[in-house]
């Protein structure tokens, strides 16, 4: 099981997708949809973390267009309980319109799959102890280790 994974939905097929900060693990039949997950190095992602993804997609260019001036294909970007939609028109990359996954899902293509997830933190150690505090000697107070 993924501790993240994120799926983006391209308007068009991309028939070569690669990603260098996760691992590309299945893409939909018609290619549109990509779906990629953590490396074995970035896993744990903590609530407020940037996760800086980078990625290339090959997709078929149209003719006339000037994809230096215009945008190529932007996906929806679907990442744990959110949905974000970047600018179609706009060569900006953090100016997005940000919606809930369960207000939006009914808007997703039909074969968009979501798969489960680990908890996002590390579970808080257990606090119970067996032993009583040291008071005296060498190990003593609040702060040893």
């Amino acid at each position: 099981m993924p501790s993240w994974w994120i799926g983006l939905i391209f308007p068009v097929a991309i028939p070569d997708f690669r990603v260098w900060q996760g691992t590309h693990f299945k893409s939909s039949n018609d290619l549109k949809i990509h779906y990629f997950r953590q490396t074995r190095w970035n896993g744990h992602q903590y609530p407020g973390m940037v996760m800086d993804q980078r990625y290339m997609a090959e997709f078929e260019r149209e003719p006339g267009v000037d994809y230096s001036e215009n945008p190529g294909p932007r996906p929806l970007i679907v990442f744990r309980h959110k949905v974000y939609e970047p600018s179609s028109t706009e060569i900006v990359e953090h100016r997005m319109q940000v919606y809930q996954l369960s207000n939006y899902r009914r808007n997703l293509p039909p074969n968009f799959e979501t798969f489960p997830v680990l908890s996002v933190t590390t579970p808080a150690p257990s606090t119970v102890s067996t032993t009583a505090p040291r008071t005296a000697g060498p190990n003593a107070g609040i702060f040893w280790w």
